[in-house]
């Protein structure tokens, strides 16, 4: 876990250790599990890291357990050195989009407030440049829940999506 790009605090080791010995021990665990790596920006973690916790997890998992990591991101830090790890390993990304500039930028703006299409758009085109395989989590919101169509051809045809996942923010 790590709340803020400006902190050290992850998930250590032993942590990811417990919580993995007790997924690989329920008893609907049988030959494959999926695990995907969110909650605050992960990406704002090298490579090294996932490297540790993947050899971790394949450790207690054993032989017998196929497990698939993916990631979701909001894509804004993903850099070739990112995309080349992903494709190497197989990884799925899932990249927080939420439609046109000023639609996504509504509500996905960094801690700063600035807009941050136009780096989730950089960071997509990484991933596109290195054949990483990509899905997106498109939140619906006041800013784009009127336009689903344009929301969705423009997500399929401008940035050449083809696996969009809905879900929806709830304003009270």
């Amino acid at each position: 876990y790590l709340p803020h790009r400006n902190t050290k605090k992850r998930m250590s080791v032993e942590v990811a250790e417990r919580v993995f010995e007790r997924i690989f021990t329920f008893p609907t665990i049988h030959d494959s599990v999926g695990v995907v790596w969110h909650a605050g920006e992960p990406m704002v973690l090298p490579p090294s890291y996932y490297e540790e916790m993947f050899t971790l997890v394949k450790r207690i998992a054993g032989p017998k357990i196929d497990v698939r990591h993916s990631f979701q991101t909001n894509g804004t830090l993903i850099d070739d050195e990112l995309a080349a790890f992903f494709k190497e390993h197989g990884y799925l990304v899932g990249i927080s989009i939420d439609g046109p500039p000023s639609m996504h930028d509504a509500y996905r703006v960094d801690r700063g407030g600035a807009p941050t299409f136009d780096r989730v758009r950089q960071g997509l085109e990484r991933l596109h440049a290195h054949g990483v395989e990509v899905n997106t989590l498109t939140t619906l919101h006041r800013a784009n829940a009127d336009h689903p169509v344009e929301v969705y051809r423009f997500l399929r045809d401008d940035l050449d999506l083809s696996n969009v996942n809905v879900g929806l923010r709830f304003e009270l």
